[in-house]
């Protein structure tokens, strides 16, 4: 079973209990172990939770990642993010950046992105895509 690698829409919907979420997160660690998360989403998500001061939501957040997998993005992730970004801007179908250096980290490391934004994200060419609020 390839590993699953949460978007930053799917933690957030895991730390608000939104959508049933965090009892599919919880399934899947159960049976298949840890899910991994991106630096990018793990940037995003501590952001946001600091800068609206939700320290119980930031230390369930902590608890999370350690005992999860963080996944870089690192010179393989760095090689996808940029044919990724140059086919995206060649078909006029540009992302955010942290939307193609995220999917890029999927590619790199083969997990399936699980994420809310399946029709966003489709937009990358070979990457595997999952929803768990659908």
């Amino acid at each position: 079973m390839r590993q699953r690698l949460l978007d930053t829409d799917t933690v957030s919907f895991i730390l608000k209990d939104r959508f049933s979420v965090a009892d599919k997160a919880r399934a899947y660690i159960r049976e298949h172990g840890p899910v991994a998360i991106s630096t990018v989403t793990c940037y995003e998500i501590l952001r946001g939770l600091r800068y609206v001061g939700a320290t119980r939501t930031l230390a369930a957040f902590e608890r999370f990642m350690a005992a999860n997998t963080i996944l870089p993005f690192d010179l393989s992730a760095s090689r996808e993010a940029a044919e990724i970004y140059v086919a995206l801007r060649r078909d006029g179908q540009l992302l955010e950046d942290a939307d193609i250096i995220i999917g890029s980290i999927a590619l790199a490391n083969n997990c399936v992105l699980v994420t809310n934004n399946t029709e966003h994200y489709a937009r990358i060419p070979g990457l595997d895509l999952e929803n768990w609020v659908a």
